[in-house]
């Protein structure tokens, strides 16, 4: 559950684009939102590749954190 919450929370787009589209000196914006944003509109797609492989990064530590608090004992 952890990992797809903090997957949920982060990976927020829609909502940000069509309500704030980052909001008042980007106080809303999320690390997807982010990324696209550098992609498409910046036309910067090293920055945005490299902003998804930090995400990818994150979620994997939390994930092999997760599974590692949350193995059996044998």
């Amino acid at each position: 559950m952890l990992v797809t919450i903090t997957i949920g929370a982060l990976s927020l787009f829609t909502q940000v684009s069509v309500m704030t589209q980052g909001g008042p000196l980007d106080s809303t914006t999320t690390v997807v939102y982010e990324a696209v944003r550098a992609g498409y509109e910046q036309q910067e797609t090293s920055y945005a590749s490299a902003i998804s492989l930090v995400f990818f990064a994150i979620v994997l530590v939390i994930a092999a954190v997760q599974r590692f608090l949350t193995r059996e004992k044998a």
